[in-house]
């Protein structure tokens, strides 16, 4: 072991070279920062020579890099001018220790933000070790598998580590990415969906995808980047060749891809737009895709199109057990006339009654007198019945006017929907009481 006195000098000589790159690289005109006064008295580091700079680096040992790298925290530098050194100081390092220049690094950015370790962007230090990550591909893939770094940290290198090798050399990141398994493939592959430029390395990235899930490999991990982008990308026509290929195991992932372009930003589809999307989708999908776009969209035109479906499908227990509050989350965008329009066109049955009700509310308590003339001039029959008991219920329990309500009450002509309706205003008579 080198003695102290020698430790300190090559950690003198390492700083001095490394502050005097530093200085050259950053400065210029006789500016200098205060961090940079010569040392020691009387020589200048910027009249170091570049050779003795060099054999300084060399001269590095792995205790000295850790000592330079924690003696940092001693300086009263700003954060654009410490983290400019630090990623002149890990590059160097890592051409030494790999691992331990990435477990400085990895500490390092978590200190920063705590709350973003499985975030790749919180990895502050990413361009320090590009080079390795080119040159030293089999080094850093043998600290992931192994979790040299931490396992969050062995998971964010693999992020980083992919996105720079995917640019790179995609025939060797792609010889890499088939040896994966698990997790770590899900990860890869959502680095380098990130990083396809066109359409061959996008088509290249899910050609392998749907490889390694059909050897039985999970993909649950790929995120949603990877539908907005594919969304993007893909027409419409490339996208359906893909859910069209028979037993493909991405089915679901390219019915959100599918569902993502519907929702993208400046694309404002009508209801009979939605509706003719969705019969496009192959027969065996046709459902489930409609099914997304009601259960996550609050889009009105979506949400109508995709209802639509289900009704010419007469598809009544999902709009029995799922419509009504779909309906009710349009209400907010949707404009009331409209809603109750389109409402008032649904196949009268009991299990579309819950839509129809929740269709026509917003338009009897926004705007209660046209409402009401509205509903004296639809035919009598079922749904005229239902919007008399709705506008019953609203004048009761928004207006408190029972007087109204009585009114449309004496002109429902369905015996068995009159009882319900009437039990409906027995059940406020008796709130009022209390």
């Amino acid at each position: 072991m080198k003695p102290p006195y020698k430790i300190a000098a090559h950690l003198c000589v390492g700083l001095a070279a490394f502050l005097s790159a530093f200085s050259a690289g950053k400065w210029s005109g006789t500016e200098k920062p205060e961090i940079l006064a010569p040392s020691p008295p009387g020589k200048s580091m910027e009249r170091e020579a570049p050779d003795q700079i060099e054999r300084a680096k060399r001269s590095m040992t792995v205790a000295e890099y850790q000592a330079a790298w924690d003696a940092v925290a001693a300086k009263k530098w700003g954060r654009r001018e410490r983290t400019d050194w630090q990623l002149k100081l890990l590059k160097e390092w890592a051409d030494k220790d790999l691992e331990g220049a990435l477990k400085a690094a990895f500490s390092e950015s978590w200190s920063r933000n705590p709350n973003s370790r499985m975030d790749a962007a919180a990895f502050y230090f990413h361009s320090a070790f590009a080079e390795s990550f080119k040159n030293r591909t089999e080094e850093v893939w043998k600290l992931i598998q192994q979790k040299k770094p931490g396992i969050l940290e062995s998971a964010v290198l693999l992020k980083a580590w992919s996105a720079t090798l995917f640019e790179h050399d995609q025939q060797l990141y792609f010889s890499y990415l088939r040896e994966m398994k698990g997790g770590d493939f899900a990860l890869a592959l959502n680095a380098s969906f990130q990083g396809a430029k066109d359409i061959n390395a996008l088509t290249k990235v899910l050609d392998l995808a749907e490889e390694k899930a059909g050897q039985g490999v999970p993909l649950e991990g790929l995120g949603t980047v990877m539908i907005t982008k594919a969304a993007q990308d893909f027409t419409k026509e490339e996208l359906m060749d893909r859910l069209k290929t028979p037993n493909t195991v991405l089915g679901e992932y390219y019915l959100s891809v599918a569902s993502a372009r519907l929702f993208r930003p400046g694309h404002s589809p009508g209801a009979g737009e939605i509706f003719s999307e969705i019969q496009e989708i192959p027969s065996d999908k046709r459902d489930r895709f409609a099914g997304r776009l009601v259960k996550f969209s609050d889009n009105p035109e979506i949400v109508r199109g995709s209802l639509d479906h289900f009704v010419a499908a007469g598809d009544w227990k999902f709009l029995d057990e799922n419509a009504a509050e779909s309906v009710r989350r349009m209400e907010e965008k949707a404009d009331p006339v409209e809603l109750a329009g389109w409402a008032a066109t649904l196949p009268p049955r009991e299990e579309t009654s819950g839509m129809f009700h929740s269709g026509v509310e917003p338009y009897i308590r926004k705007a209660p007198e046209e409402a009401w003339r509205w509903i004296q001039e639809m035919e009598d029959g079922y749904w005229r019945d239902h919007a008399l008991g709705e506008y019953s219920k609203v004048n009761l329990e928004v207006f408190n006017d029972p007087e109204k309500s009585a009114t449309a009450i004496a002109q429902i002509q369905d015996p068995a929907y009159l009882e319900t309706v009437k039990s409906w205003r027995a059940s406020w008579e008796e709130k009022k009481r209390k």
